[in-house]
């Protein structure tokens, strides 16, 4: 059960971290999938451009797949939704159930810091912390969310 809770908050979180649309100082907006943030520079994989890399700095506002502003409540729900979704899809359980020993989601579970990042939606730490965004670039893990999310 506490990988299902991981998970669908993996999940969420993967809602938010990919698919990102990035304001720049400059008025422009480019939108991508957000890889990582390392020394405060964001690298971007952009179906139109590539991987770009953009300085903090430059960036005015990131607006995710759904609203930036939702309130913890609101979060709450749709991560209990996300699990009820998990939880009916045979085929999402079974993957699941093939993850239980992987040691990148154990590193993951066992890391206080990120745990605490992935309940409180803190995305500027788990996408600077290399253990999470492994587990999220982890085939088995984009698979699985693919699959809860109807993407191909």
């Amino acid at each position: 059960m506490r990988i299902l809770i991981t998970l669908a908050l993996l999940i969420g979180c993967v809602g938010t971290v990919f698919g990102a649309t990035l304001k720049l100082a400059d008025g422009t907006s480019l939108r991508g999938e957000v890889v990582s943030l390392s020394n405060d520079v964001y690298t971007i994989r952009s179906d139109s451009l590539g991987t770009v890399k953009v300085p903090a700095a430059d960036v005015v506002s990131i607006r995710y797949g759904r609203s930036t502003t939702q309130d913890s409540s609101g979060a709450q729900a749709q991560v209990q939704q996300l699990q009820t979704q998990l939880a009916a899809d045979a085929t999402v359980m079974s993957m699941i159930g093939e993850l239980q020993n992987d040691p990148q989601l154990q590193a993951i579970l066992a890391d206080p810091e990120i745990m605490r990042a992935v309940a409180t939606g803190d995305l500027t730490t788990l996408m600077a912390n290399e253990k999470f965004m492994a587990v999220m670039n982890n085939e088995k893990v984009r698979a699985i969310t693919r699959q809860a999310t109807g993407e191909k």
